[in-house]
């Protein structure tokens, strides 16, 4: 009983944390989206690329 009280409570802590950095992701996208009226027509298509290839930004969020 014990080990799987134990693995319960890991699995709601993990869930947890990920629920955090789902907010996080989803912030950091929604600022970002803010930014796109800001921008010209012609630079919007790179900041999408950016936001669908985070690995090739060279900007830090």
């Amino acid at each position: 009983m014990r080990k799987r009280r134990k693995r319960i409570v890991f699995q709601a802590e993990f869930q947890n944390a990920f629920l955090i950095f789902l907010i996080i992701l989803i912030y950091t996208n929604h600022q970002e989206k803010s930014n796109f009226f800001k921008i010209k027509k012609y630079q919007k298509r790179r900041v999408f690329y950016y936001i669908l290839n985070p690995e090739k930004k060279n900007n830090p969020l």
